[in-house]
């Protein structure tokens, strides 16, 4: 079970970077021209950025000491933060434009990720040995799940509201139908980050299969991220179709 979901979660995350290249390629090019287009770049810039950190992490840590380890790791953290601090601003950006509250929110989430990313820096006293059950770790994961706590009650808000506009034939089911594929999607990192922490407990506490079967749930969540954005961005004709077909009734 151990080396299953080694490799489960190693393919996941693999399969985020390579897919994510992918969508953020995809969401450039449906990008509308003017001022219209932020939105999309803002979009592709958090996959494409954070899904190279995400990349680029566990090889850091498979390198020994040595400046170009510690570089790598580095240059990990700042562009998974980078990513994560994007969706911040682009939710700002698409839900609530007009809102200061919500530019505060987005600002804060950043100088969260950034305040984390100094502790852990200062916690970690040897970064090619990363203790995930170190405080600064823990606190770190929650940094990473608040902007997609954001996300998820935004697309959960906008998908219930698009429902009722569909039912009145004001909106296209799609369109509806994209902000629960999101929602989905959006979940799926929170619960990614919080089995973090949860491994991290197990692992500090000698649980080694419930460990195990947390990096097994947490690598096929990956694949759920993946294809959630794929539906929304490049759906098949059939899946078009059948959210057409199960749009509320009139």
């Amino acid at each position: 079970m151990i080396f299953l979901s080694d490799w489960v979660l190693f393919l996941g995350k693999l399969f985020f970077v390579v897919g994510g290249l992918a969508a953020s390629i995809a969401v450039l090019r449906a990008a509308p021209s003017g001022a219209q287009r932020w939105p999309h770049v803002l979009a592709a810039a958090a996959i494409l950025v954070g899904g190279i950190g995400l990349g680029l992490y566990p090889l850091a840590l498979r390198l020994p000491d040595s400046l170009a380890g510690y570089s790598l790791w580095i240059a990990a953290e700042i562009l998974m933060r980078t990513g994560i601090g994007l969706l911040g601003f682009f939710l700002w950006r698409v839900f609530r434009p007009e809102s200061g509250a919500a530019l505060t929110g987005a600002v804060a989430c950043a100088v969260l990720l950034i305040a984390t990313l100094a502790w852990d820096l200062a916690a970690q006293p040897q970064w090619w040995l990363y203790d995930a059950a170190c405080a600064s770790a823990y606190t770190a994961q929650l940094a990473f799940a608040v902007p997609f706590v954001w996300s998820s009650v935004e697309t959960a808000l906008e998908w219930r509201r698009s429902r009722r506009r569909v039912a009145l034939g004001l909106a296209d089911p799609q369109v509806s139908h994209r902000f629960l594929i999101w929602c989905l999607a959006t979940s799926a990192f929170v619960a990614i980050c919080l089995l973090y922490n949860v491994i991290a407990w197990f692992g500090a506490n000698d649980r080694v299969e419930l460990a195990a079967a947390a990096r097994f749930a947490r690598g096929l969540l990956y694949f759920v991220v993946v294809g959630a954005l794929w539906l929304g961005l490049i759906a098949p004709a059939f899946y078009r179709r059948r959210s057409v077909t199960n749009a509320p009734p009139a």
